[in-house]
């Protein structure tokens, strides 16, 4: 398995994966799926996520609230202490997709943790599991993720 500890940077989580709908479809355990997993790395398209339930934004929108999520993520500190009802009111609106996963290590406290415990994750990486506990992660990866792109083949990434 690859390392996921390259440098030190926190990345924010953005990629840019080609999420287009593909209309090859195939059968997995007796499902109709997609061959090109979905925005979230599932297998079956809109079976999982359904674009047409969520209100579409117009660009002009969704680039201002992007700007705004930015400079929130830069001063983060400032606004949880001191304007702490306007990530509310923003969170309340959505957030931008594009920021979504830099907003949500804000949100749940990991990039304060991450910053306290910068080696920690690559210290652990290096340990081998226990083997019981590994063995019974590996059975249920499949049982829990059949349709995510990482966990779809016994050799796939995140096996």
């Amino acid at each position: 398995m690859a390392s996921s500890c390259p440098d030190d940077s926190l990345g924010d989580g953005d990629s840019d994966v080609d999420t287009s709908i593909s209309s090859a479809s195939g059968v997995q355990n007796g499902s109709a799926t997609d061959k090109v997993p979905d925005r979230y790395g599932f297998m079956g398209g809109s079976q999982y996520t359904r674009p047409d339930m969520y209100q579409t934004l117009s660009a002009s929108v969704l680039r201002k609230r992007e700007l705004k999520w930015l400079d929130m993520l830069e001063n983060w500190d400032k606004y949880m202490t001191k304007k702490y009802k306007k990530v509310r009111e923003r969170c309340r609106k959505g957030i931008p997709p594009s920021l979504r996963a830099r907003a949500w290590q804000h949100l749940c406290g990991a990039t304060a943790l991450l910053e306290q415990n910068k080696h920690k994750f690559c210290e652990l990486e290096s340990q081998s599991g226990d083997p019981r506990y590994v063995d019974d992660i590996r059975k249920d990866l499949h049982r829990q993720f059949p349709f995510h792109e990482m966990f779809m083949n016994r050799d796939g990434h995140g096996f």
